[in-house]
């Protein structure tokens, strides 16, 4: 049987399967060793067992493991302890405001990521959601001055009195933390500490936050120890755990791969800028992240890479023969809808769209797909290198422009006011090339659309999402 928990999935009579444990190691080429392992084997009743980060994807174990059953864990939450403190401040402008709302709105995850740059207020946020939801917390934090500054915002920020404030620094601490859990109601504790903790006994952890009740677990700075976040991670079953963090991504590329199955897909990118940024000269556009799912399995993945890396023509390919293409015409639909009657809001007349995809088989069904489903085969253009010189600007004229990037990533001189990406590359001169084309008069909406099921395409949101927030007004990352 497959358990997946709020961070970490079991697998039950565990058979070794060397393709699942190479993929959650960090192997050092210097020392010829493996450095980290981003997964716990134990035996339990003579049965081998195995743990792994929750969001290794489901389907993969499913293919790697075609007779366990999976089973999600409902029943967390049942030993969280409720306190009544209040945020003694309201957000200080949009930004804080709508990452706040995005965490209400996405409630029903177990695991949340905030990146917000230095000074936009990651720790008022924790701690208002602390307050908010009205349960106790662990914070968990690098260093110890930084353990301090925690308690010094917990005390400036909110009515949690200093009393029932918890500092957890070394081992003596944890023990009296665990003895006497009741006299608290936040606990900030330092990474070492835990690790250590659990590297003495394993279920230390996971039977403190059961005693004490503590229902969130926040993680700062969650790109720095990746060790101790593994550990912690896998030997706990906290109900809501919060990720804070500038940069949500290792400078060791090997360790950066291991690192996307350690922290969630669900998360806010530097949400809501202010109307000055948006109006800005180099930072006018909103950029949405659309993750959604084409069910794409390892094997559909490793066939798409090659001696050079991952192939876009094959990506496309596969999109077309295995039906793909109506599932992206779906959720084209289902938020080009939002974003024409944002748009709309602040011009007359309809806006322009347009759809960049790969290849012309692409182009073809995208267009059949779009007339099936209501769309006036009028309001559509074809832009591509199909298309004639004379018929050029006419295809640009229509509601709806279906390019593929190539294209459309040439000079074009034309209003634009949505841009629907659905390729996954990761050139960030063609991110900006792209995105250039939109109008900049009032703030363009470019959407970037990425398979979740297919961690290339993952990592191609990441490089995108890198280069564009440095033009952006703002990045928003959703999921459909």
């Amino acid at each position: 049987m497959i358990k997946v928990y709020s961070t970490m999935t079991l697998i039950e009579d565990y058979e070794e399967t060397p393709r699942l444990e190479h993929a959650l190691s960090v192997f050092d080429p210097n020392a010829y060793k493996v450095t980290f392992k981003a997964y716990r084997k134990f035996i339990k009743n003579g049965i081998t067992n195995m743990v792994i980060p929750k969001h290794y994807p489901v389907k993969w174990l499913v293919e790697m493991f075609p007779d366990k059953e999976v089973v999600y864990n409902d029943q967390l939450g049942k030993n969280d302890k409720r306190v009544n403190y209040e945020s003694l401040f309201e957000p200080r402008d949009s930004r804080q405001k709508k990452t706040l709302e995005w965490l209400e709105d996405n409630y029903q995850y177990s695991q949340k990521l905030i990146s917000l740059k230095p000074g936009d207020g990651k720790t008022y946020i924790a701690l208002k959601y602390i307050c908010d939801e009205k349960r106790k917390a662990l914070v968990v934090v690098h260093t110890i001055d930084i353990l301090k500054q925690w308690k010094d915002q917990a005390l400036k920020l909110t009515n949690i009195p200093a009393e029932r404030i918890c500092l957890i620094s070394g081992k003596d601490k944890f023990s009296k933390a665990m003895k006497d859990h009741d006299k608290y109601d936040l606990f900030i504790a330092v990474h070492k500490t835990l690790h250590s903790a659990i590297e003495d006994d394993k279920r230390s952890l996971e039977r403190f936050r059961r005693e004490s009740g503590i229902g969130i677990k926040i993680v700062d700075e969650a790109h720095l120890e990746l060790a101790s976040l593994i550990a912690i991670d896998l030997n706990s079953h906290f109900t809501d755990n919060l990720y804070l963090t500038a940069t949500p991504e290792r400078t060791d590329f090997k360790q950066n791969k291991l690192y996307r199955f350690l922290l969630p897909v669900y998360f806010a990118f530097d949400l809501g800028n202010n109307e000055t940024s948006m109006k800005s000269k180099d930072k006018y556009h909103i950029c949405y992240f659309i993750n959604f799912d084409l069910g794409c399995v390892y094997s559909d993945v490793q066939s798409m890479i090659t001696n050079r890396g991952f192939n876009l023509n094959i990506w496309a390919t596969w999109t077309a023969e295995n039906n793909r293409v109506p599932m992206m015409v779906d959720t084209f639909l289902h938020f080009y809808a939002k974003a024409e009657k944002r748009v709309k809001e602040k011009l007359e007349g309809e806006p322009r769209c347009a759809i960049l995809l790969k290849s012309l088989e692409q182009c073809r069904i995208f267009e059949n797909e779009l007339i099936k489903r209501g769309v006036n085969k009028e309001d559509i253009g074809q832009f591509n290198g199909n298309t004639t010189k004379a018929k050029k600007q006419e295809q640009l004229n229509h509601k709806y422009i279906i390019s593929t990037e190539k294209s459309y990533g040439q000079a074009i001189d034309t209003r634009l006011d949505i841009m629907m990406d659905f390729v996954p590359y990761t050139s960030s001169q063609m991110a900006w090339q792209i995105a250039g084309r939109l109008r900049s008069g009032y703030g363009g909406l470019y959407y970037s659309f990425h398979d979740s099921s297919n961690f290339k395409c993952v990592d191609s949101k990441k490089a995108k999402m890198r280069s564009l927030k440095k033009k952006a007004a703002s990045v928003i990352e959703i999921n459909y």
